[in-house]
């Protein structure tokens, strides 16, 4: 009978191990797994301390218009306890993250990462320096563009 019981411990422990390592689509984030899909953007996020932060944060992110509010809540999902901010994207739809890290900060947060599967075979993790920040025309913002002066007319240049 021991034998017997050693098969099957050595057997199960074979196929969690092979399971783990098959879901090789997630990230840890302050002892979070996080499954990241085709269809889903991370958010390391910090500075995140109550439930009430988390709700508005999880609201304003909804409004963006790539977001798929029939996912999460409002197309969010927000995890205070381990600092991150997951998001759906609406099928078809091609999603601004410098417009989602722009919600962040303006909320009083810091990102940290992004995290992306795009092709949902493997996670990349996005620079947030090289995120561009745009508002809602489409410009860039003036204090983050690297020459201010060009996203002004000037009377004086006719």
């Amino acid at each position: 009978m021991s034998n017997i019981k050693k098969f099957i411990t050595i057997t199960i422990l074979s196929l969690c191990t092979l399971i783990k390592l098959g879901h090789a689509q997630t990230i840890n984030l302050n002892d979070a797994e996080i499954q990241i899909g085709k269809s889903d953007l991370v958010f390391h996020v910090k500075g995140m301390v109550c439930s009430f932060c988390a709700h508005g944060l999880q609201k304003n992110l909804g409004k963006l218009d790539f977001i798929d509010k029939s996912r999460y809540t409002t197309g969010t999902f927000i995890d205070i306890n381990n600092q991150f901010a997951q998001v759906a994207i609406k099928p078809g739809k091609e999603p601004n993250i410098g417009d989602a890290v722009k919600v962040i900060k303006n909320a009083g947060y810091e990102v940290q990462a992004v995290y992306v599967n795009p092709s949902g075979k493997k996670i990349e993790k996005k620079d947030i320096s090289d995120i561009t920040l745009k508002n809602q025309s489409g410009h860039h913002d003036k204090d983050k563009h690297p020459n201010p002066k060009k996203l002004t007319s000037d009377k004086n240049e006719r």
